[in-house]
């Protein structure tokens, strides 16, 4: 796994100070990348000054595990994961190569014992959606950073 802080292609995030405004990216190459996914976003959440023990934390990571978990299942692994400040907000992007777009199932049976990723990532995020491109896709979610501490505005 390779991360990296991509100081240049800093983004106009309103009050965002500009240490803070650089995307971060982690690459997979290996096994256990929803575990390493929820690690990274920990660590970039701390960077960005937002309460690791708070709601806002938790529901990033959990976010984050479903999108890695959705693209190890379906579309032989994620490639990348980013995670952007934008005003009050985080967005979070996974890449993979595979070509279905992904779709929640409907209707929404608690009782089924899996298939509850997507909505799941419906209900915490305030938006969410597929990007396609020649090599794959990209799963992006935004959600809110009501307790953002430093500068996320």
């Amino acid at each position: 796994m390779t991360a990296a802080a991509d100081s240049s292609r800093r983004e106009g995030t309103g009050n965002v100070p500009a240490a803070v405004a650089a995307r971060a990216t982690i690459a997979f190459d290996g096994g256990g990348r929803a575990r390493a996914g929820r690690r990274f976003a920990e660590a970039v959440l701390a960077s960005w000054g937002v309460d690791p023990a708070g709601p806002a934390a938790d529901c990033i990571r959990l976010v984050v595990a479903e999108l890695l978990t959705n693209a190890a299942q379906h579309a032989d692994g994620p490639l990348e994961l980013t995670l952007s400040p934008a005003h009050a907000a985080v967005r979070i992007e996974v890449v993979d190569a595979g070509p279905a777009r992904p779709l929640p199932r409907r209707p929404h049976d608690a009782a089924r014992p899996s298939g509850h990723g997507l909505f799941i990532v419906e209900r915490l995020s305030s938006s969410w959606g597929v990007a396609e491109h020649p090599a794959g896709k990209t799963v992006w979610a935004v959600l809110p950073l009501p307790d953002a501490g430093r500068g996320i505005q």
